[in-house]
């Protein structure tokens, strides 16, 4: 069993199976048929055509929804074939031969012999979801789990969805549902991709959009939603608690880090400390701090300590840097030091001052750091889940760990802006004498507008 984003990364996983497999049939439960133009590497929009381009598969039966009348059956044949115009006339008609479309109650009345892989993409369920919507997922994973295919791969395909909540929650289901089905003895895999990544095509492209102008929706934490291997990054808590129970395993080098990152105890007592209700109401009190900086308030300062916690809080106006301040440990009280932070965000000399007049375009982003743990070298930290402190002397630089997630850094980039943050040059994080610190840490990015429409908004206002 093999879970991802983008369908795309099934390829290499159903070719290699099917090589080994003579006669592999492949179950493709998806909306969209994947077989459009090759451009030399597998897309979620051809890889299913380059595996029968290649002979990697005997068949292809796909699903492409619950039940197909013939006007709906006609067209979807008419679609692939628009598709397969851009082939050569043989080889578009030895591909369309070995495809043959059904829907789900064919499917579920064939009797599938030989060695059989089934990929399911949810967007399966945005376009036909059924009524109600979980009995359709209910049905493929107890009919998957009855198969048991040789392999079986399920791609989120974020890019179709419109709430990021229901689509974590049809996978959770999925994996709930398959478990209880018998397919709880499976191997689990997770990819994740790379981290840097550009759209695949217009629709997908459209999707990054609407994540960026529903932020509220798609980039809170425990449901963001980011391009690349950044979507794994924080997936909601109960997501990694099914796949860690069933002892899921890197399929990439990147999912190698996000996995290690969930089974992280400096993270794990984090979150415990701060649940999503606490960091929004520490965003609350941000939010309100901000408001009292433009109505010219007085600064109170935060209350210290002697703890290991820290956190930084970062202004952004529509995706571009405005401001930020970091205490990076000994805060006591989380409450007043984001209070503090955010009035010292708002006039960081970096930039211009955080005008009032621009409210409505600013997001606030909270990290809260863990302690802050010793490296082996630069390269001992997980992008996007650790935030870095360079140490020079008595000078120290501070990268959150967000930042990562956001730009689709890996290491090299990360620690190269790390460097450039410090003046010491994109190389200059190899610079012999050098000290880098690790903290786990927890972020939640939301939009200053729905903060204050929040009633923890409210409360801190009046006080």
């Amino acid at each position: 069993m093999h879970v991802h984003d983008r369908h795309g990364l099934s390829f290499p996983l159903v070719e290699s199976y099917a090589k080994n497999h003579r006669g592999t049939t492949l179950v493709l439960l998806d909306y969209h048929h994947d077989v459009g133009p090759l451009g030399g590497r597998a897309l979620g929009s051809n890889w299913v055509g380059a595996l029968i381009a290649e002979g990697a598969v005997d068949r292809v039966l796909w699903v492409s929804g619950r039940n197909l009348l013939l006007p709906n059956k006609n067209a979807r044949i008419a679609w692939l074939r628009r598709k397969l115009s851009s082939f050569p006339p043989d080889e578009a008609t030895r591909i369309e031969s070995r495809i043959s479309l059904i829907d789900w109650q064919e499917l579920e009345s064939r009797r599938l012999n030989g060695p059989v892989v089934v990929s399911l993409d949810f967007d399966l369920f945005c376009h036909d979801p059924g009524n109600p919507p979980g009995r359709f997922v209910d049905k493929i994973a107890a009919w998957a789990a009855g198969q048991r295919p040789g392999l079986l791969t399920l791609a989120l395909s974020a890019a179709y969805e419109t709430d990021a909540d229901s689509a974590w929650r049809r996978l959770g289901r999925f994996i709930d549902d398959y478990g209880k089905a018998g397919g709880a003895k499976a191997a689990w895999f997770l990819e994740a991709g790379v981290r840097k990544t550009s759209a695949e095509g217009e629709e997908e492209q459209r999707a990054w959009r609407r994540w960026d102008a529903y932020r509220d929706s798609f980039g809170r934490r425990d449901e963001s939603f980011f391009p690349g291997a950044a979507i794994w990054i924080a997936p909601p808590m109960e997501i990694r608690k099914r796949l860690l129970a069933l002892s899921a395993r890197p399929g990439d080098a990147a999912a190698a880090d996000i996995l290690s990152g969930w089974r992280d105890a400096d993270l794990a007592e984090l979150e415990g400390s701060f649940p999503q209700a606490r960091t929004d109401a520490i965003l609350a009190s941000a939010a309100a701090s901000l408001e009292g900086y433009w109505r010219g308030d007085p600064m109170p300062p935060p209350a210290t300590g002697h703890e290991d916690a820290g956190l930084a809080l970062r202004i952004q106006n529509d995706g571009g840097d405005r401001g930020c301040l970091a205490i990076c440990r000994g805060v006591s009280d989380p409450d007043s030091a984001a209070v503090y932070c955010a009035r010292g965000a708002a006039r960081d000399p970096r930039y211009p001052p955080v005008l009032a007049a621009e409210r409505n375009s600013l997001d606030l982003e909270l990290s809260v750091f863990g302690p802050w743990r010793a490296m082996k070298g630069p390269y001992d930290f997980r992008p996007g889940l650790d935030s870095l402190l360079l140490l020079r002397g008595s000078e120290i630089t501070l990268l959150q760990a967000s930042v990562a997630a956001e730009r689709g850094y890996g290491r090299r980039d990360f620690l190269a802006r790390l460097a450039s943050k410090a003046r010491l040059g994109t190389e200059g994080w190899k610079t012999p004498g050098l000290r880098f610190l690790r903290s786990a840490t927890l972020w939640s990015r939301r939009p200053l507008a729905s903060i204050e429409a929040s009633p923890g908004y409210q409360k801190y206002e009046k006080k």
